[in-house]
Formats: C-alpha cells, structure tokens, sequence
C-alpha cells in the first residue's frame, strides 16, 4: 500500500453537488460516474434504503463456506470443508466485523454502487471492505489497472474536494462489480436506470410536505401596469425568480416593486394526482431490485404463505438474492483460488431457506416417477444435470402392475421329471425387488446371463 497527495488518476466519481444534482444525472452521464451520489440515496431515501437493506439482510444472514467436489465410485459427491484454513477469515474478516457485518457492507455497496471493493491486507490476511464510493481505478500508459485509489471527499459545491489519498495493489483487492455492458473495471447501479424515478419521489414528497406543512403555493403570476416594457418585465422575472423561486426561498418574504402585483396560481394536490405518481415511481424502486410486495406488506391480494406469496419468493430469490450471491462467490473463488486448493469453492448455504427447499421436493417428486419409464442416467442428465453414472443405463424401477404371467421364467416343479413344470403366479414386491438386482448384475458385468 503506497500513500500520495498529489497522484493524478482516472477518477470514477465525478466532483461537484448541487441542489438539483443534474451534474450526476443527465442523460450523458456513464454507468460509473456517480457513486458518490448513489451511495447517499442509501442514507437519505426511504424506499432505496428499504429495498436494499432488505437484500443485504437475506443474503447476510445465509453462511458462506467452502464446498469440496471430488469422484467417488464414479460419481461427483459435494461436501463441506469445514477444517480449511480460509473459513477463519470468512467468520471473522477483520479486526471490527464479524462475517455478518461484512456481508451486510458488501452486499449494500454492491446493490447501492454496483461495486464493493475489498482489500486483503498482505501480512494478516484479512478483508478490509472499502467504501466504494470512495474509489477510483488508475491505470498505466497501456490502459492496464496499476492501482485502486481511494479518496475521502469534503465540501459542498465548488468546494468539493478530497484529501488522504490512498492506492492499493490491484493484486490485493477483491473487486465484486455487477454487470456493466459499457465497463469490463466497474459494475453498473441498478438505481442509475432508474434515477427519474428515485428523484421524483424526493422531490414529489418534499413539495406534498412544504404543501400541507409551510403551505407552499404551487406558482405566482406576476402583475405589472401599462408603463412596463419587455425589457424591465424580463429583469423583473430574472430577479424574481433569483430571490423567490426554488425550494431553498420558500416561505421567505416578498418585496416587489412600486407597480407589481403578485396573484398566486392555485392548483389543487388532487388535480396533480401526485400521490398516484409517487406510489407508481415507488414501485419502480421496488422493481429494480424484483422485491416482492408481499416483502413489504404493500400486496393487494394473497396472504403470507399462499401460493402468490411463495411464487413471489420465488421470484425474489431467482432474480435478485441468487445471483447477487453468485457474484460474491464468484470474485472469491477467483481470488483465492491458489488458496482454496484443487476441488474447492466458496458456496452460500441456503438448505434452510424454505421456499428454495420446495423446488427440491417438488424435483424429487418428478425424478422419482421418471425413474419408472427412463434409467437413472436419463433422470440425473435431465432433472438433476448430473454426469452418468456406470450401470445407470437401466430402469430403476417398475410400474405396482402384475407382470404377465407369460413373461415370468419357468420354475421347476419338486418331482424330477424330465420337463418342468409351469406354475403360474404373480411376483410380491419382495420378488420385484430381487428381479431388478439380478437384471442391474447381468448389465454390471457381475453375473453371467445364464446364470441369471
């Protein structure tokens, strides 16, 4: 880690505030170039907040282990690991979190920014998360990264600034980024899409407070007599609109000049059908993110446990939890791969999530009445995904039916005679049972077929 004031790089976030923020949102603006302002929606926007804390929770509260794949028999068995040295630092990253406060800070900076950033200290090896929004990328003469560059920032407007300049090794940093059609180095914000839509609702419901609160008229009108010209109405609206307008001069007192009337234009909260386009914009928030209503308590229909609720879930999980988990593993297993050793990878544990465990049954349910017309090799590929097994190229089971009598093999009758004796029965479940072992021997190898 190198320390410098005065080191030029390319910097992501881009400088400057304002009261209406246009210099982060306009249309032209990159998928990165703002996550200063991105990571504020999180502490100043109800809804933002809701539906991301709610991501980060599910997924923090799910346990990340290392998983082991290995052949056995002929067959991939999957198992825990847990004597490997690297779940140390994953139940206890650093000196200040526990695994559930680092995830949490993950997956938040990681929803909110479309980053999260990690540094890896050499010498401890534990996971400092940095905050993303802090972050910049500098790169060499031939567009290679050369470090990560963090920035604490101070200010407001013009002033803004940063101060304690701090680059870090790219070989040290563990780079978690969403997906970002336009940047292969930095993940895209789902909120960035979606900015109309989280600022309308700021602004919207700052207006419906200054309206039942201070009393806000919604405009003026302003009045002027014969004398006036073009030239005097017009700095007469630029002065006005300087002192009075805007929602930092509302409420403040007007002084117009001799000659001046001011009318005010009223318009009724119904006629704006404002809270219709807040609740609409704030489902919008919601979607990005694919949070279910039933989540929120703003369903119209279907209560905790139906069949909607469930299927919404699922959805949830499907959509938005699932892969977001992926990608953590994913930069892991990448980074700690000479670590991890051959066969092992970093996995989240959802068996105790229940709505996942009824896609289980529900699959078990379907692999077991296809074992009774297809083998058990068709049944691991087509349900299960799962590489063939050695003698699984034979049905695994049978229909409860009688099996006709003239497919039976003939037993031999207690009195030596020279031709047996044909005794006509129908096979238990015991006889069923022992007729498909001798058929699975015979395809093994392990008995002849006469024998059998």
């Amino acid at each position: 880690m190198t320390t410098s004031t005065t080191e030029k790089s390319f910097n992501l976030v881009r400088d400057g505030d304002s009261d209406s923020m246009s210099s982060y949102w306009e249309a032209d603006v990159k998928a990165y170039a703002d996550a200063q302002t991105l990571k504020k929606l999180f502490f100043t926007e109800d809804w933002v907040f809701i539906v991301v804390d709610l991501v980060a929770l599910k997924i923090a509260n799910q346990e990340l282990r290392i998983m082991r794949r290995y052949q056995r028999d002929g067959e991939w068995v999957y198992e825990t690991a847990p004597n490997h040295p690297l779940n140390k630092i994953v139940e206890r990253p650093n000196q200040f979190q526990d695994y559930f406060s680092w995830m949490y800070w993950l997956v938040v900076d990681l929803t909110i920014t479309g980053n999260s950033i990690n540094w890896v200290q050499s010498i401890s090896n534990k996971i400092i998360p940095l905050p993303a929004e802090n972050m910049s990328i500098d790169f060499d003469q031939n567009g290679a990264v050369r470090a990560y560059v963090s920035r604490e920032y101070y200010g407001e407007g013009e002033l803004y600034t940063h101060s304690n300049v701090t680059s870090f090794k790219p070989e040290q940093i563990i780079h978690i980024k969403r997906p970002n059609p336009s940047s292969l180095l930095w993940g895209m914000s789902p909120f960035i899409p979606g900015n109309k839509s989280v600022l309308f609702n700021r602004y919207s419901s700052e207006y419906l407070n200054n309206f039942y609160i201070k009393g806000a008229t919604p405009g003026f009108a302003l009045e002027m007599g014969e004398e006036a010209n073009e030239k005097v109405a017009m700095r007469l609206l630029r002065s006005f609109e300087m002192a009075y307008t805007g929602r930092r001069n509302q409420r403040r007192t007007l002084v117009l000049p001799k000659g001046v009337s001011l009318k005010p234009v009223t318009t009724s909260i119904g006629d704006q059908q404002l809270t219709t386009l807040v609740d609409k914009n704030r489902e919008t928030i919601i979607a990005l993110l694919k949070v279910p209503k039933h989540e929120l308590g703003l369903q119209g229909a279907g209560s905790l446990g139906s069949n909607e609720y469930n299927t919404a879930l699922k959805n949830f999980w499907a959509a938005t939890l699932l892969p977001t988990q992926k990608m953590i593993a994913g930069a892991l297993n990448l980074y700690y791969k000479r670590f991890l050793g051959e066969d092992h990878y970093f996995e989240f544990d959802n068996s105790d999530v229940d709505v996942l465990q009824e896609n289980k049954d529900t699959t078990a349910a379907l692999a077991e009445k296809m074992l009774k017309t297809h083998t058990l090799n068709e049944v691991r590929s087509l349900v299960y995904n799962l590489p063939p097994q050695k003698g699984g190229d034979v049905v695994a089971g049978y229909n409860s039916s009688p099996i006709p009598q003239n497919n039976l093999m003939p037993i031999a009758s207690a009195t030596n005679t020279d031709k047996p004796t044909v005794q006509s029965q129908t096979l238990n479940g015991a006889q069923v049972t022992a007729l498909i072992q001798i058929v699975m021997q015979v395809s093994l190898g392990q008995l002849p077929r006469d024998s059998a």
